[in-house]
């Protein structure tokens, strides 16, 4: 888990935040954090799905190695949750919650492991709003489509794959 999610950190920042954590399992449709309204925890899914809405719409799902209330976590002094997030697998999910006021008064003398979390904070975000990103570049597939789908997916590509 370090080196894969939280290799910004040295090995002891990681145990130090692993000794504020909680492992909880959350049960499918649990509510995490609701659009606008402060939550006082930061959540890591360790295993599991999640579905965020924003203005009661679906946006995006939150995997394994993804953050929740991170942004608002960031920001800090009672900041509203980015959006209204659900626990989607079916046999829920597994997550490592800390509560925000224990890891800043934590962070508050520290403020190298505060820049290494930052980082790692940042870092997943990027990588989720990328992810995003490229589903959304891709056209659906749906049975509209008459071409079989290698010919979709080469189309999807007009400089050819040489690039990939």
């Amino acid at each position: 888990l370090h080196q894969l999610h939280f290799n910004k950190l040295t090995p002891g920042e990681f145990k130090q935040l692993l000794g504020l954590a909680e492992r909880r399992t959350l049960p499918h449709g649990q509510e995490l954090t609701r659009e606008s309204v402060p939550c006082d925890q930061l959540y890591y899914i360790v295993h599991g799905r999640c579905k965020l809405f924003l203005r009661s719409a679906y946006a995006a799902d939150i995997d394994a190695g993804g953050f929740v209330n991170d942004v608002a976590f960031q920001q800090g002094d009672g900041a509203g949750a980015y959006g209204t997030i659900l626990v989607a697998s079916p046999e829920g999910c597994v997550a490592l919650v800390w509560r925000s006021e224990e890891v800043e008064a934590h962070l508050a003398t520290r403020p190298v492991m505060r820049s290494h979390l930052d980082h790692v904070l940042v870092a997943t975000l990027v990588k989720g709003l990328m992810k995003q990103r490229e589903v959304t570049s891709y056209p659906p597939l749906t049975s509209t489509h008459t071409r079989p789908l290698p010919q979709l997916i080469l189309a999807s590509y007009p400089q050819g794959l040489r690039g990939l």
